[in-house]
């Protein structure tokens, strides 16, 4: 396989899904790397206000409402607002917190900021909207939304509002993609920074994203350099290159010996068996119950079928010359002959999917 694929060490176009405390960490990298925050802060609030400006122009959008929270996601949503300004002028902001409260980049983005600003929010405000910019938390939230947000989130449902989430929607854990506590905004489209987290692509927060954009605020690969990150989201692109093609010279015995067992339940081995052989195995064996031996059979002549009384102590199992790769657990017992047989099978040191009988076995 390629190093896309096992490699650890982040690559900008290999998949990996950052973690919160991970992104953090390339923020301060970058800073180290004499980038102010706040002008990271400013590109973000840019690019913002211009994805927003298309989707405003494309649904002729007049009104804007911005929701500010009180950390870098609010920060981003003032430049935003200081951005959006300049093509449309009905620009409001519902900060969720008093300015007297607002700290470091935050408030200097606050000071850039020249839209009328609330304390207090109606039902009005936000039906009289056609968009909201929902820039109260993103990944920085680690508790339940407050009862006024919760109510907020409500009236936009009323009003089926067009929702822009600044960096993930508000109430969604960026490490798990899970709801935090019982509400969360659901995003029509979601601006993230530098490289997609995990909560984006994990559902539900994957579904409360929306369309998910990722932009360029001038954060470099290099920012992540002393990252170790073990998350990828799965792309065929990661090992399509590898994959093993067949050509005209090509014969069974040089794509691999495939061993499925099955347990008293035969479908997912039935579904493993034809996976095996549509992604490219040259030959398949069965080893099952006598009474399933039939089904296998019709299922694909290439198939060689095993029947036997007890397909776990079967001796196929220990030729360990024979086979490339073995899959077990479909249709396994949670008992100790399941163990001792995904013992046994390790132990062969051989590629190995387990299924869900394997490991519940071991519970």
């Amino acid at each position: 396989m390629q190093d896309l694929f096992y490699t650890n060490k982040f690559k900008k176009k290999s998949n990996f899904l950052l973690s919160n405390l991970e992104m953090s960490q390339i923020d301060k990298m970058a800073t180290y790397d004499g980038i102010p925050s706040i002008k990271l802060m400013e590109n973000a609030g840019k690019k913002i206000a211009h994805i927003c400006s298309q989707i405003m122009k494309k649904n002729s959008f007049k009104k804007v409402l911005i929701l500010c929270g009180p950390g870098n996601n609010g920060g981003d949503g003032y430049f935003a607002s200081h951005y959006l300004k300049r093509d449309f002028k009905d620009i409001n902001i519902f900060s969720e917190t008093p300015a007297s409260n607002l700290k470091g980049d935050a408030k200097k983005a606050f000071e850039m900021c020249n839209c009328k600003i609330m304390t207090k929010i109606s039902f009005d405000d936000i039906n009289g909207s056609n968009i909201i910019i929902d820039a109260l938390f993103g990944t920085g939230l680690s508790r339940p939304l407050s009862k006024q947000i919760s109510k907020i989130i409500k009236w936009i449902k009323q009003t089926k509002k067009f929702v822009v989430a600044v960096d993930i929607p508000s109430g969604i854990n960026g490490d798990t993609g899970e709801i935090i506590g019982s509400k969360c905004f659901e995003a029509n489209e979601t601006i993230t920074f530098f490289n997609p987290k995990i909560g984006h692509k994990a559902f539900p927060g994957k579904e409360k994203c929306g369309k998910l954009h990722v932009v360029d605020i001038g954060l470099k690969t290099s920012h992540a350099r002393n990252l170790t990150i073990n998350v990828k989201h799965n792309d065929p692109k990661l090992w399509k290159s590898n994959f093993p093609k067949k050509i005209w010279s090509s014969h069974k015995h040089k794509h691999g010996h495939t061993l499925i067992l099955t347990g008293e339940m035969p479908g997912a081995s039935v579904l493993a068996s034809i996976a095996a052989l549509r992604c490219g195995v040259g030959l398949v064996s069965v080893i099952c119950l006598s009474k399933y031996q039939t089904l296998f059979n019709l299922l694909a002549p290439s198939i060689i079928v095993h029947a036997e009384k007890n397909p776990m102590k079967s001796e196929h199992i220990k030729e360990n010359s024979k086979y490339d790769s073995i899959v077990f657990g479909p249709g396994a017992p949670p008992s100790k002959v399941t163990r001792d047989t995904t013992k046994l099978i390790l132990g062969l040191r051989k590629p190995t999917v387990l299924d869900a009988g394997a490991i519940s076995a071991f519970k």
